[in-house]
């Protein structure tokens, strides 16, 4: 309930104010018809970006960490081969290391991807296809 449309339609209404859309509007700034679909259930720019997002933060991190590692080694990671690497991350999410549990730290995802890419050639992904 960070949004400004939440929080108009969660404030109290001033008596004698009726509870209209248009009044909460015009006390908010927020557009009339924002409110009305937010009532109604629409979800805001955030929360639908957010059920959309490939890769969960943890993912996102242990990913960077990884094309800076490479980066820095010596061998940076071509742009064309990022939607294949964060495929392989994502197979990391149901999986376990080893039956060792489910990957809980940052770390632990790193070193898992990590042994996912070590076997990666856009050499070998281009000559299979």
């Amino acid at each position: 309930m960070s949004d400004r449309a939440s929080k108009a339609l969660a404030e109290a209404s001033l008596p004698g104010e009726p509870r209209t859309y248009d009044t909460r509007s015009k006390r908010s700034g927020v557009p009339l018809t924002t409110l009305y679909y937010r009532e109604h259930g629409r979800p805001s720019r955030e929360e639908k970006a957010q059920g959309q997002q490939y890769l969960t933060p943890l993912e996102e991190k242990a990913l960077e960490k990884y094309l800076k590692l490479m980066a820095n080694l010596g061998n940076p990671v071509r742009i064309k081969c990022l939607p294949a690497l964060s495929g392989r991350s994502r197979l990391c999410r149901c999986c376990s290391f080893h039956n060792t549990g489910p990957i809980s730290s940052s770390f632990d995802f790193l070193h898992h991807t990590t042994l996912l890419f070590v076997n990666y050639s856009p050499r070998s992904a281009n000559a299979k296809a």
